[in-house]
C-alpha cells in the first residue's frame, strides 16, 4: 500500500513539474517580432524580388512556420525560425543590393564602351570626309597641269563612291550600329586611297616628260 501511495505522489509531482514548465515558458516575442520586421524591411527593398526572390520567399516561410510554432506553444522551434527568417531577410537585402551595384556598374562600362566606339567612329569619318575634300581639290589642281594623264572617270567615280560610304557611315552612326559604320567608313577611306594614288601617279608621270 505504502508503494503504491509513493508511486502515485512520483506521478503527481512529475505532472506538476512539467506543469510548472510548460506555465513558465514564454513565446520569444522579441524574437518574433525581430523576424517580422526583418522580413518586412526585405520586402519593402528595391530590387529584392529582381535579384533575390527565392531568398525572400524562404525568410517568409520561415516566418509562417515560426508562427505556426508559437501558436502550438513550441517555443524553441518558434525562436529556430525567428533567427532563420532574419539571417534570410538580412542575406536577401544584401544579396539585391550587391546585385543593383553590380548591374549599375555593368551599365556605366557598357555606356563607357559605347561612347569610345561612338567617337573613335565619329572621328574616322570625319577624317574621311576631309580627306574626300583633300581628293576633289587634288583632282580639280591636278587638271590644270599641261599634258597630265588623268583618268577622270575612275577617279571621279572613286571619290563619289567614298562619298556613298560616308553616308552608310553617317545612317550607321545615328543607329549605333558602329562596327558597320566602321566599316563603312573604311570602304570610304580604301576610294579615296584609290584617288589620291592615281592622281599622284599621274602627276608623277607628268614631271617626267618636263
Amino acid at each position: 500500500m505504502m508503494k503504491r501511495y509513493v508511486s502515485v505522489l512520483l506521478i503527481f509531482i512529475t505532472i506538476c513539474a512539467v506543469l510548472a514548465v510548460s506555465a513558465c515558458a514564454k513565446p520569444p516575442t522579441a524574437e518574433m517580432e525581430n523576424a517580422a520586421a526583418a522580413v518586412a524591411r526585405a520586402e519593402n527593398e528595391p530590387n529584392v524580388l529582381v535579384y533575390a526572390e527565392n531568398m525572400l520567399r524562404q525568410a517568409q516561410d520561415r516566418l509562417v512556420r515560426m508562427n505556426e510554432a508559437a501558436n502550438s506553444k513550441q517555443y524553441d522551434e518558434a525562436r529556430r525560425f525567428a533567427q532563420e527568417a532574419v539571417s534570410l531577410a538580412e542575406r536577401a537585402i544584401n544579396e539585391a543590393r550587391s546585385a543593383e551595384t553590380s548591374a549599375r556598374a555593368a551599365e556605366a562600362a557598357a555606356a563607357a564602351s559605347d561612347e569610345k566606339a561612338r567617337t573613335d567612329v565619329s572621328n574616322l569619318i570625319n577624317s574621311v570626309k576631309a580627306s574626300i575634300t583633300e581628293a576633289e581639290q587634288a583632282l580639280q589642281n591636278a587638271q590644270k597641269v599641261e599634258n597630265i594623264r588623268l583618268d577622270i572617270n575612275a577617279i571621279t567615280y572613286e571619290i563619289d563612291t567614298a562619298k556613298k560610304h560616308i553616308q552608310d557611315a553617317e545612317t550607321f552612326l545615328a543607329g549605333k550600329q558602329y562596327d558597320e559604320a566602321e566599316d563603312a567608313a573604311a570602304a570610304a577611306r580604301s576610294s579615296v586611297s584609290s584617288a589620291m594614288t592615281w592622281i599622284a601617279d599621274a602627276a608623277r608621270e607628268s614631271s617626267k616628260k618636263k
